[in-house]
């Protein structure tokens, strides 16, 4: 038993409409009344390969391709889907009328894949008679367009060159790769369609359901986000996806929205597993209903008033997004958890008095180069209310100091005077260490708090031993191990970190060697000392430490 609601009489409505008496064996298809309908259709094929991929090249008449042909391939009864696929206006007036003339002639092959049991034989190929069996890929406007055409003989004997991929062959992902590389690199379907049409065509893209998911589900968002180009809000589900931030959010090994639902449910998100997708779905979609509720609350008429203010524009997105995630990360700088929500309050209330009118900021902060540019201008007025909000880096070079190769007790003695400028708190990413080290960390002032990113370490039980023996004597040491992927069993570990660097508060030190008695001044280098305030490179520090050994991609192992 098949029961129709309203939603899909009106679905099937325009079907008819697009289709006009073609539309019935989308409706066959659709409804599995019969699969088969006649004999197989038979033409000549040409096989093609290309590299581990084969295809078919075949002629065939419209008046059989429109029997088995389809365009959408998951059940989809949303409201003017055929409409936003199909220009029916092109179909009707322009293609038709062109193949009603005498000079007709469509050189251009179609490419679609079939999902029924093909069979080649003799160099031709036998196609089933069967509805809904080959999703049209690239052509669909040539092919519907015989729906309209007045002449007869033109449906029936016009020869259409094909392409055709057995679907039996090509994973779904393949085929639906095929499909945006067509479309979307050709241009022929917009990005903001394309990407409407993902869900239809097998393509998970996380990104591109939780936008659609807050258009559709959200209050707040509600009339905001443009999905089809008939649409009235001034937020583009093409920025939304596609600005740096939203990536770098959602992304599954290192997102921050993947950590917090890892700290949540106490594991990643896979997206490839369909239950935990969806939960993530869920959770990102109450993280972004909270966020932009905030703003919402902050600012009711900005908000509300999308021609007058950019809030809910395009422009609002791409920089609260920036925003989002330098919110986390003063979090995990200042060691509170990721989520914490007073930091988000205090910001944005400390934007009101930001004009955020179009008129303001006429001209300004368009595209991705834009918004980093608007960010700086938020972030400027909320150091207004919290001083330590990401300050600009002040950063001069006092000294840079060739070495040449022998010279070691000149290195020596320039990292040894160095290292007492650091002050207290110290912290520092060396790729290469041994217990020589520690002839060097005792140069630092007496009780100083160390912290250490490394990733080989020569002799570790000995380097450990002297750990415990530094902190008796009144120091403070910290020693993470960083290392990257694969982690199989009998492989060797990668070394992650490749810079060199020891800093403090005021002070970063560039010694061009790995801190050991071994390697200071045993090859050519330069040795530099920089004077620092607000040091970016300490801050990505902190946010590493507090957080990196969540990623799946790299391994953190506390060493002492």
């Amino acid at each position: 038993m098949v029961i129709w609601d309203d939603k899909t009489i009106d679905y099937y409505e325009e079907v008819v409409s697009a289709l006009n008496k073609w539309s019935k064996y989308t409706i066959i298809g659709d409804m599995y009344i019969s699969s088969k309908f006649g004999d197989p259709i038979c033409s000549p094929a040409m096989k093609v390969v290309q590299g581990e991929f084969e295809f078919f090249v075949f002629k065939i008449y419209p008046e059989d391709l429109l029997k088995i042909a389809y365009i959408f391939r998951r059940d989809y009864h949303r409201k003017n889907a055929y409409q936003r696929t199909l220009n029916i206006k092109r179909l009707k007036k322009e293609i038709s009328g062109f193949l009603d003339s005498p000079d007709a002639i469509l050189p251009t092959n179609l490419i679609g894949v079939f999902n029924s049991d093909i069979e080649i034989k003799n160099n031709r190929i036998m196609i089933p008679s069967q509805y809904k069996s080959f999703w049209v890929i690239d052509g669909q406007h040539r092919l519907y367009s015989f729906c309209y055409t007045k002449n007869e003989i033109q449906r029936n004997n016009f020869e259409l060159v094909c392409v055709g991929l057995d679907g039996k062959k090509w994973r779904e992902s393949q085929q639906a790769k095929l499909f945006v590389d067509i479309n979307e690199k050709s241009k022929r379907i917009s990005k903001l369609l394309l990407y409407d049409l993902y869900e239809l065509i097998g393509i998970p893209e996380i990104r591109v359901e939780v936008v659609k998911k807050l258009a559709m589900e959200s209050k707040i968002f509600k009339g905001k986000i443009k999905l089809h180009k008939k649409d009235k809000g001034e937020i583009s589900l093409v920025s939304f996806v596609n600005t740096s931030p939203m990536g770098r959010l959602i992304s599954e090994k290192s997102g921050e929205l993947g950590i917090l639902f890892r700290e949540r449910y106490g594991n990643y998100p896979d997206y490839n597993k369909e239950k935990i997708r969806e939960r993530c779905k869920k959770f990102y979609f109450k993280i972004f209903e909270d966020y932009f509720g905030l703003i919402q609350t902050s600012f009711p008429k900005e908000w509300k008033e999308n021609k007058n203010y950019v809030l809910s524009t395009d422009r609002g997105i791409r920089v609260f997004l920036r925003l989002l995630k330098l919110l986390y990360k003063y979090n995990l700088i200042n060691g509170k958890k990721m989520g914490d929500p007073e930091i988000f309050k205090m910001a944005i209330s400390a934007l009101k008095g930001f004009d955020f009118s179009v008129q303001d900021l006429k001209g300004k902060y368009f595209g991705e180069g834009g918004a980093d540019l608007f960010l700086e201008s938020l972030k400027e007025h909320i150091q207004k209310t919290i001083p330590d909000f990401f300050p600009k880096e002040n950063r001069k070079e006092i000294h840079n100091i060739g070495i040449e190769y022998g010279e070691k007790e000149k290195a020596n003695k320039l990292i040894c005077s160095w290292l007492g400028l650091l002050g207290k708190e110290i912290f520092g990413e060396l790729p290469y260490i041994d217990s020589t080290i520690f002839y060097y960390l005792e140069k630092l002032p007496l009780g100083s708090n160390i912290k250490l990113f490394v990733s080989n370490i020569h002799g570790e039980n000995e380097f450990k031993e002297n750990c415990e023996k530094l902190k008796q004597k009144g120091y403070k040491i910290k020693v993470k191990r960083i290392t990257r992927g694969p982690f199989q069993k009998g492989q060797n570990k990668i070394a992650y970190l490749h810079g060199r660097w020891i800093g403090g508060n005021f002070f970063e030190i560039e010694p061009g060697y790995d801190l050991m008695k071994g390697s200071i001044g045993n090859k050519k280098d330069r040795m530099k000392l920089y004077k620092t305030e607000n040091s970016e490179r300490i801050i990505e520090f902190k946010e590493r430490w507090n957080v990196l050994s969540k990623f799946k991609d790299v391994l953190i192992e506390d060493i002492f």
